[in-house]
Parts: C-alpha cells; sequence; structure tokens
C-alpha cells in the first residue's frame, strides 16, 4: 500500500502555492516555490495488521522555479532525505536505516556557450550530493519483494493506470510548458565526496556486515545527450570486508583512482569507445577470512527457503526484526559471577556502570550497545575496544579484558578480604575462552584453568582436599554429593552439559579462622568408544570453586562404595615446563571385597604453557604457583580392533579375554599392567582374527617405546598375514595397542576378483572357494607377506564366472598413492576372441584413526546411471541387430549399474533403448570412454517422433561415469521449423533407412538431434 503525509498544516499549507505574481509595466514575471517540510511516503507491506513492516521514503525539500531567470532556472534542494524500514506500530524503536540522511543540490545552470547565442539557450544538469551511505541487507531484499508481490500495491498500480487514461491530454497540455525547457538541458555533472554501500547479512539469525564498497571524490560528467554522446567518470574505488575474527573492516581492494571516458554514437548502432585510464597500482587482498566468509554465506543462501523468488515460503517480517545479541557469557566456575561492560576509545576507559548476574551453569545473551541503532554497523568503523569486567562471588574483580577478538585468555584474581568462604591472600586464575559461532556472535565461556579429560570406560569420581594448610578441622565428616559431567555421546559434541545433582549446603560445613575448607567429592562421566575424545573443564561446587585449585585429587569409580580411593593422591604443584611439563603415575582403587578386582588407572598431569607464577601464600619451604594443568585419566590397557572383521585376545593366558567388534575399542581396568612389567619385564597379548584359526602371539616390553610390531596370522590353508600392532605408551602404567592391517582390498566391481603377490606361488591369505564364485562384500585383508618377493599385486577373474575357459593372472601394479587400469583376461577354449574386463584400481591412504591401513578400492571401468523417467535398455552396438537379450541390461529410473564389454574386440559404442515406450529404435552408438556430454535421438517406428536423451560422461577416479537423463529441461541442440505450407522431411546425412527420416509439419517445429553422433552433424 502506497501513502503519503506530511507536515503541511502550519508550513507547507501557505506556501505549497505560493504564487507571487509581480507585475511591472514591461512584462508579468511568474514564480514558484515549492516548501515541503518532514514529508513521508510510506510503503506497507498490510495495512489491515497495525505492526505490519513498511519502507518509508522521508525528506524536506525547497523547490524554486523562475523561468524568467534565464541564467538558474530551477533550484531544488532536498534536505535530510532517508529511506528506512520499520514496525507501524512502534517507529522510533525498530527503524532500521536503508539510506542514511544526506542533502541533494540540484541545479539547472545555463551554459556558458550558450550566452553569446541568446536565440538557442542550453543548460547543464547539475547535482551535488555530500555524503550518501547505503546499508542494504537480506531481510531488506525480502521486505521489497513482499511488497511489490503485495496485493494492496498492485491495485493501486492498477488504479493509477486506469485513471491516467483520462488524464493522458491533459498531462500532455502540461507537459509542452516544460518540454522546451527540459529538450535544452545538453549536459550533465554529478559530483559527491563519498558514496559507500554496506552489504550485510541478517539471515539466519544473523546480524553482520560483509563488504562496503567505497567511492570517494566521484565525479560524472555528460558533455552532450545528443549523438555523438561523450561523457567522463572520476572515482577512487574501494573494498572492505569485516574479519568477524578480529571485528573490524580489513581492505579487500585498496582504494584506487581511475578516470573513465566514453564516446560513440548509440543510435546508430556504432561502437561506444570506453578508455579507463589510471596511474594507481590495483592491490587486491585477499585471505583465509574472507575465503570461508564467502563459503559460509554461499552455504547460508542457498539453503534459504524461497530466497530467489522471494515467495511466501519466506517467513514474512510480521513484526520489528529480532534484534541481533552479538555476545554470550557462559558461565563454568562453580560460583555465581557478575560481570559488565567497559568501552575503550581512543585511549579512554569507561567506568563499568550496571553489573549482570550469571549462575552456574548458565548462558547469558549480552550487547554492548544499551539501544538499537538505526545505523546499522556505524560503530564498526570506530575505533572502539569492548572490554568485559568478571566478578565472581567471593573474589575481586578482574582486571579488563577484550572481547573483540577470539582466543584464550585468563587473568588473575585475589580473593575478596570481606569473604568468608575463600582463604585470604590467596591469588588464582581464571581463564577466558571467547570463541566465534556459526551466527557470527562469540561466546564467552569463564572458567577455570584446570582441565579434567576422562579416558577410562567408568564414571570417576573425585575427592579434593586443599593443600593450603595441613591441618583439617571438620564438624563431622561429610563427603559431598557428585557433580556429574555428562558425556559427550548424550549431547551435541560442541556443547557438552553440565549438570550438578547437588549443592553442597555451606551450612554442612565449619571454617577455622585459618580458612581451611573439608574436602568434597566430584563425579565425571567416561568417554567410552568415543571417536575424539571430549575435553571436559574441571568446575567446582557453588561455595568456592577457585580455592580448590590448590588441592590434592583423589580417584574412584563412582557409585561403588565397595572401591576404595586411589592409594595417592595428584597434585599439579611442582610440574613444571622446563622440567618436561609433564608427570604421571600408576593408581589403584582398591576392593574391600576381593584384590582381584581392584580398579587401576594412571593420571597424567600437563603443564599447560601459562606463566610460572607464584601464589602469594606459601606451604612451608615450598612456593605454590598458580596451577594451569590438565589432568588426563586413562586405562591401563585399551585395545583398539581396526580390521574389517572380529578380533579376539587374551592377556597373559588370565581370565581377561573377549571378542572385539571392527572399529570398537575395549578398556581393561583389572590388568595389573605396571606390576606385570615390573615381574616380567613384558605383557603377552594373544590375538585371533575371524577365519584365522592360528593367532599371533605380541609381546609388550616395559623398556620399549612407542612402536608397531609385526603380529603373524595363518588361515585355514596355512596361507600367512601380516598384521600391525602399534603400541603406544601414554602415561606410566597405560598402554594402548592398535591392531591394524597394511591393506583391504575393497571390491566394487560386481565380479569376484582373486589376489596375490607377485611371485608368490599361491593366493593371498583369507581367499577360499567361495571368492571363486562371488565378490565378497566384506573387505579382504591383505599383505605382503613374502619377503624375497617384490612388493607388487596380481588379480584375476574367478573362475566360476565363464567355468569352461581359464582366466589369467593381469599384469602386475603398485599399492603406492595412485589410480590404475588393469585389463582381466579370460582365453575361450574353442578358440574364439577372449573375454576382456578393463577394472579400475584407486588407491588412497586413509585417514584419522585408520592411517596405518591403506585403502585398495576396485571398480568398474564404466558404469551407466540411469536418472531418466523411462525404464531402458542398453547393450554393445553390435548387438543391437540380434536377438541375443544376454547382452541387454535393462535398467529402471534411478538404477546403477557397472558394465563390461560383452566384445572387447569389437567397437565400443553404447546404444540404449525406451522399454516403457512401444515400438522405440535403438539409439547410434555413443562412446563412453571419454569426457563428453550430448543429446542423442531415440526415434519411434510407428510415428517416426523423436524422444530426446542427455548423455553426459564424467571421469569419477578411475571410473568413467554415464549418467542418462531426460533432456526435457535444456534446450534442443537443433530445432527445425517450417514456415512454409507443405511437410517438409529431413535426415541426418548418410542415413539410408526410412524410419530414421522427420517429417515436420507446415507451420511447426520440431526439436532434433543427430541420429549418429560419430557421423556428421548435416
Amino acid at each position: 500500500m502506497i501513502c503519503g503525509q506530511g507536515k503541511v498544516s502550519q508550513t507547507v499549507a501557505p506556501s505549497l502555492a505560493s504564487l507571487a505574481l509581480e507585475e511591472n509595466a514591461e512584462d508579468a514575471k511568474l514564480e514558484l516555490k515549492l516548501n515541503l517540510t518532514d514529508t513521508e511516503l510510506v510503503l506497507v507491506e498490510d495495512v489491515s495488521r497495525n505492526n505490519s513492516s513498511s519502507i518509508i521514503l522521508k525528506t524536506t525539500a525547497i523547490c524554486h522555479y523562475q523561468p524568467y531567470n534565464e541564467s538558474r532556472p530551477v533550484i531544488c534542494n532536498l534536505q535530510k532525505m532517508e529511506l528506512f524500514s520499520c514496525s507501524m506500530c512502534a517507529e522510533s524503536s525498530t527503524a532500521l536505516s536503508i539510506i542514511d540522511p544526506f542533502d541533494v543540490m540540484i541545479e539547472l545552470v545555463k551554459r556558458e556557450s550558450a550566452a553569446q547565442d541568446s536565440s538557442h539557450l542550453s543548460y547543464q544538469l547539475e547535482v551535488g550530493v555530500s555524503v550518501l551511505c547505503v546499508r542494504f541487507s537480506y531481510s531488506d531484499l525480502l521486505l521489497f519483494q513482499r511488497i511489490l508481490n503485495s496485493q494492496q500495491f498492485n491495485l493501486v498500480l492498477s488504479d493509477k493506470t486506469s485513471s491516467s487514461d483520462q488524464k493522458l491530454t491533459q498531462a500532455k497540455d502540461d507537459a509542452e510548458s516544460t518540454s522546451s525547457l527540459m529538450a535544452a538541458v545538453s549536459s550533465m555533472e554529478v559530483n559527491t565526496d563519498r558514496l559507500s554501500l554496506c552489504l550485510i547479512n541478517d539471515c539466519a539469525d544473523m546480524d553482520i556486515p560483509l563488504f562496503e564498497l567505497h567511492l570517494n571524490d566521484t565525479s560524472i560528467g555528460q558533455v552532450s545527450f545528443e549523438e555523438p554522446i561523450a561523457g567522463t567518470l572520476s572515482l577512487k574505488f574501494g573494498l572492505d570486508y569485516y574479519n568477524r575474527l578480529l571485528s573490524g573492516w580489513e581492505p579487500m581492494v585498496e582504494p584506487w583512482m581511475m578516470n573513465i571516458s566514453w564516446d560513440g554514437n548509440l543510435m546508430s548502432n556504432e561502437n561506444v569507445d570506453v578508455k579507463v585510464r589510471t596511474t594507481d597500482v590495483v592491490n587486491l587482498n585477499v585471505t583465509s577470512a574472507v575465503l570461508d566468509m564467502m563459503q559460509q554465506m554461499n552455504q547460508i543462501w542457498s539453503s534459504l527457503p524461497g530466497s530467489s523468488d522471494g515467495s511466501s515460503s519466506a517467513s514474512p517480517i510480521t513484526s520489528n526484526r529480532e534484534s541481533f545479541v552479538p555476545y554470550s557469557l557462559k558461565n563454568q566456575t562453580g560460583r555465581t559471577l557478575l560481570f559488565a561492560i567497559v568501552t575503550k576509545t581512543d585511549g579512554t576507559v569507561s567506568l563499568p556502570t550496571s553489573w549482570c548476574e550469571v549462575l552456574h551453569g548458565q548462558t547469558k545473551p549480552f550487547s554492548c550497545i544499551s539501544s538499537q541503532n538505526k545505523q546499522r554497523h556505524q560503530d564498526t568503523h570506530e575505533s572502539t575496544d569492548h572490554r568485559l569486567v568478571v566478578m565472581v562471588e567471593g573474589w575481586q574483580k578482574t582486571s579488563a579484558i577484550s572481547i573483540d577478538k577470539v582466543g584464550l585468555f585468563f587473568r588473575t584474581i585475589f580473593t575478596d578480604e570481606h569473604s568468608k568462604s575463600v582463604p585470604k591472600i590467596v591469588a588464582s586464575r581464571i581463564v577466558f575462552d571467547i570463541k566465534c559461532m556459526e551466527n557470527a556472535s562469540k561466546c564467552i565461556t569463564v572458567k577455570s584453568p584446570i582441565t579434567l579429560r576422562n579416558y577410562t570406560s567408568q564414571d570417576i569420581e573425585m575427592r579434593m582436599e586443599s593443600i593450603l594448610d595441613s591441618e583439617i578441622v571438620m564438624s563431622h565428616h561429610y563427603v559431598s554429593p557428585c557433580l556429574t559431567i555428562m558425556s559427550h555421546h548424550h549431547v551435541s559434541p560442541s556443547h557438552p552439559i553440565i549438570t550438578f545433582h547437588h549443592y553442597i549446603s555451606p551450612s554442612r560445613l565449619t571454617i577455622t579462622s585459618r580458612h581451611h575448607i573439608s574436602p568434597f567429592s566430584m563425579c565425571m562421566s567416561h568417554a567410552k568408544e568415543l571417536p575424539t575424545p571430549r575435553c571436559y573443564q574441571l568446575t567446582l561446587p557453588s561455595h568456592s570453586p577457585l580455592a580448590f585449585l590448590f588441592s590434592c585429587l583423589w580417584f574412584r569409580p563412582a557409585g561403588n562404595e565397595m572401591l576404595t580411593y586411589t592409594n595417592s593422591p595428584i597434585s599439579c604443584q611442582g610440574i613444571k615446563l622446563e622440567k618436561g611439563g609433564v608427570k604421571s603415575t600408576s593408581l589403584v582403587s582398591d576392593s574391600l571385597l576381593d584384590s582381584a578386582q581392584s580398579f587401576r588407572l594412571s593420571a597424567m598431569v600437563k603443564k599447560e604453557p601459562y606463566p610460572e607464577e607464584a601464589v602469594m601464600e606459601t606451604l612451608g619451604p615450598n612456593t605454590l604457583y598458580q596451577p594451569g594443568h590438565t589432568v588426563t585419566l586413562l586405562p591401563p590397557l585399551t585395545i583398539v580392533n581396526l580390521l574389517p572383521v572380529d578380533l579376539g585376545y587374551l592377556v597373559n593366558h588370565s581370565t581377561h579375554s573377549g571378542k572385539l567388534r571392527p572399529g570398537k575399542e575395549v578398556v581393561l581396568h583389572q590388568v595389573n599392567f605396571y606390576t606385570i612389567l615390573i615381574f616380567s619385564n613384558s605383557l603377552k597379548l594373544d590375538l585371533a582374527a575371524d577365519g584365522y584359526h592360528k593367532g599371533g602371539a605380541l609381546n609388550i616390553n616395559s623398556s620399549a617405546s612407542d612402536h608397531v610390531l609385526n603380529v603373524r596370522v595363518y588361515d585355514a590353508s596355512d596361507r600367512l598375514l601380516l598384521l600391525e600392532a602399534r603400541i603406544t605408551r601414554q602415561a606410566v602404567g597405560s598402554v594402548k595397542v592398535v591392531i591394524s592391517v597394511k591393506y583391504w582390498m575393497i571390491n566394487h566391481t560386481g565380479l569376484p576378483l582373486v589376489f596375490k603377490q607377485v611371485g608368490a606361488k599361491s593366493t593371498s591369505s583369507g581367499q577360499f572357494e567361495e571368492n571363486e564364485i562371488a565378490r565378497s562384500m566384506a573387505p579382504l585383508m591383505f599383505s605382503f607377506s613374502e619377503n624375497e618377493q617384490p612388493d607388487l599385486c596380481s588379480m584375476r577373474l574367478g573362475t566360476v564366472v565363464h567355468p569352461t575357459s581359464k582366466p589369467s593372472w593381469c599384469h602386475r601394479f603398485s599399492l603406492d598413492n595412485g589410480n590404475h587400469v588393469r585389463r582381466l583376461r579370460v582365453a575361450r577354449s574353442d578358440g574364439r576372441p577372449e573375454w576382456v574386463y578393463n577394472i579400475g584400481i584407486e588407491v588412497n591412504k586413509a585417514v584419522r584413526k585408520y592411517e596405518d591401513t591403506t585403502m585398495v578400492t576396485l571398480v568398474p571401468y564404466n558404469k551407466v546411471i540411469n536418472k531418466s523417467s523411462h525404464r531402458i535398455a542398453f547393450t554393445q552396438k553390435v548387438f543391437t541387430q540380434s536377438d541375443n537379450n544376454s547382452t541387454f541390461h535393462a535398467s529402471l529410473p534411478g538404477a546403477s549399474h557397472a558394465y563390461h564389454w560383452p566384445r572387447h574386440d569389437l567397437d565400443q559404442l553404447l546404444c540404449i533403448k525406451i522399454l516403457d515406450v512401444p515400438s522405440t529404435l535403438w539409439s547410434g552408438g555413443f562412446r563412453i570412454d571419454q569426457l563428453n556430454s550430448i543429446v542423442i535421438n531415440i526415434r519411434n517406428s510407428e510415428n517416426s517422433d523423436c524422444i530426446l536423451m542427455k548423455i553426459e560422461t564424467v571421469l569419477q577416479g578411475s571410473t568413467f561415469t554415464t549418467v542418462i537423463a531426460d533432456a526435457s529441461d535444456i534446450p534442443p541442440p537443433l530445432k527445425i521449423e517450417n514456415y512454409t505450407d507443405l511437410s517438409l522431411k529431413f535426415w541426418q546425412t548418410n542415413i539410408t533407412d526410412e524410419a530414421f527420416r522427420t517429417t515436420v509439419k507446415p507451420k511447426s517445429c520440431v526439436a532434433y538431434a543427430g541420429t549418429n553422433q560419430l557421423w556428421p552433424q548435416l
């Protein structure tokens, strides 16, 4: 809906028709002045809602028309002209600027060349703009589209069109009076100091600037509007992008001065000469930040519904847009904290005015701007540093930390002198982890400097006791309830959930005058069988989390009262970077019932690269240092199966045995690995892979470092397979054994294949009679078991495919990275040409946990995919004239087929036929062993109709994939139009069969493609 409003009651009404008729003795002079004050043109999306979105054009205009003044007949001044969007119910609070307020001066000035010739007046249109700033976002685009597509807008346009016919005559008469003046405009000049266009992405819960285009010192001059035209353009061009990681603008195209001129005739269809002159060097900066931003925006915009057509599928803006909150603070300190925002501008730091409370585990969004700014992201060009001040309950406030940059930062905090819940004169660290989220906001996580990782198979309960003093005074014995940190397979991997089951009541504890705090316990969940271990931050109960950073740690399995805490504690003190920064020890949680059921684990404490800072409080002769460590709990023995089959294991001929599924791992806590290595100097591990009756023995020595050992296993035919065991010492008393094989042979050809090492007398292990009949669905484990022979492989076809013939071994090939093609030949017993199968070989090194394995994938050389809407058949061209249906391949829509040529000695051309359309003929032959994209013609023998199909062949790895699809969505290669009154018949050159000739009726057209793609398209 279009509507207008303005203040005309006091200012405009007297001057709106202010016609000053000044008559004198010689002639009458006419002068027209038009003043419009705070006038608005409003475009409303839906007038039926009071909270509908709208676009408002607002300006104050002063127009002065004086035809008697030949030097300056027209002067128009537009002041504070702006364009913005808002909600009709709350304009002031929801207004978002699209075009910032600017001033425009428009004048018609008499040209100097026309001053001498009074009979022919010539004017120049001069436009002056000071600063023009445009901010355009994705939501603005959708709003414009919805307004243009609205019924009210179309109705207004139709009404104006119908009424314009009635006023056409009057408009022509009025135009004649001004046409002479406008015809006298022969040139134009536009000058602006600065023009900027800022593109803003406010979709998918975002509101962040992307690019900003600058045009400085712009001057446009059109010398003449008559033929030949000529003009000039002078400007300084620049393009910036917003780096959200640094919260600042960076140049993509640095300022570049250039001059453009043009000259030529447009009406006579002659070329227009355009010349670009510059003396500056174009400096283009392409960084990883701008490439990542473009890739992310492409993914977001392509996934938005209705983003291209602005249809109703895009959600309409029914009220004010939700304000984007650029920051959020997550409290993982264990206590309530307060935070405030301060800003640093030009070296001046403001004082915190208001504090916001955040409970433990709570995430609170906040913004550094108190109210919504109409000029969006205008503050991004200011050198303002937003800083955060945090005050944890019981501690003094921290110094300010910048939150505009991402990274891991820390501050030192001191206890509050008036707090009775923590020891006095104790300093501690608090960590700020600032990360950039997917919606471009920044998440600030406040946490302690100790990180706890649990790689065991069970939830671990941890007991902490302060070491600030050796004396512990308690009113009564009390062990606090457990703090459970959920393992990340229950939640999103990027957002672990920390849940407090109970809080410790401060009234249950007695704090002496020396501020001793009683021990307490916490429980953390395990991360068993997880591909990437989750790092859990150590958070403490609500009474004093940071005070317990100086504590001794004891562990035991959670929920098992029959197990004691570990025999010795763990402390982070004394572990320094200059001493290696890592300390590990073997721990045991004894069982009160059976010593054999004791729970064993290892603890590794690693010093993170924090500076060594001494604490003001000392303990005897030793000085306390600020903690900044990672405590990792590890099982004594971990066995990982990276084989494609089941793996059996037996530890030291004991009861510790079992079977592992492929890709799984087992953690053994009852194995006294540390004691075994001390007394017997080695640990024996028996392994048996599925399908191999003789298992291999693996001896793990106590003195050996990380290494790889070969494990020899044998199948039922006593053929050797070498497995690899990677032994990693994670900590004292903790070993991880990863079992893998060197090669996986993955058969995707659809044919039974048999492999062997070149020069070996027999086939490789794991292959039996069933491998001669059909292909194996599971990968085949392969290794070069004969050291005297070269590390090369060969393969042949299974003997059951052609029972009366003998398959031959193919030419040898390497299993290093790369792609190969080999021919498998099968000689016929009757002397006819042999069968030949082309097999593609793709050798790729696996990644991540399978990095020690090489994946060898056997694929067909040709593959046919039917993506059409028809049921089709395809075969080699030589068989289209015979009735041998055994060579035909029927394909349903969406089906994929591995294809091998029946006769490799004949022309390797493929033909297709549509089965669900009666009386269709075979198409002409086309090649499928080269990259190509063609359209073929399939004829109907009854009415000679043409059915066009699109054929596209692409190379995927070692396979040529041919995709057959309908050609209805693309233009035909040829369109034959018959404008005569006769029926015409046409055909491709060299076509002799009448069935392949096409008739086009009078006054009609036919889509056509060549019958044979290999013949000349004539």
